[in-house]
């Protein structure tokens, strides 16, 4: 699934070019607007444009805070290494999460089909 692929590949090696983007965005205006442009498309247009029963404005903010969850984690876990995250399996972290982004992800529509 996409939030163990993010998590256990994408972000967690430190040269991986996403880990090094990241890291980059940080200090950098260049590298956070191709971090940006990047995520934008990759990520926020393409859950935005699943999601039915809400507008297209509420869609994509819904997407950005996938978005947000998921780097927010990344970050944590993997280039601050907070403690209590970085320590963490990832199967836990996974299990604790998956939840919140699926209720981002659930509209009204999604549900009233579950």
């Amino acid at each position: 699934n996409y939030l163990r692929t993010m998590l256990g590949e994408w972000a967690a090696g430190e040269d991986t070019p996403m880990s090094v983007l990241l890291r980059a965005s940080l200090t950098s205006d260049q590298a956070a607007e191709l971090l940006r442009r990047h995520v934008t498309a990759e990520s926020v247009d393409q859950i935005a444009t699943s999601l039915a029963g809400v507008g297209p404005e509420e869609a994509r903010l819904r997407a950005a805070l996938v978005g947000a969850v998921l780097f927010g984690i990344a970050t944590q876990r993997y280039l601050l290494r907070f403690p209590d995250l970085a320590d963490a399996s990832l199967d836990d972290v996974i299990r604790l999460a998956a939840p919140l982004i699926q209720s981002l992800l659930e509209t009204p529509e999604s549900a009233e089909e579950g």
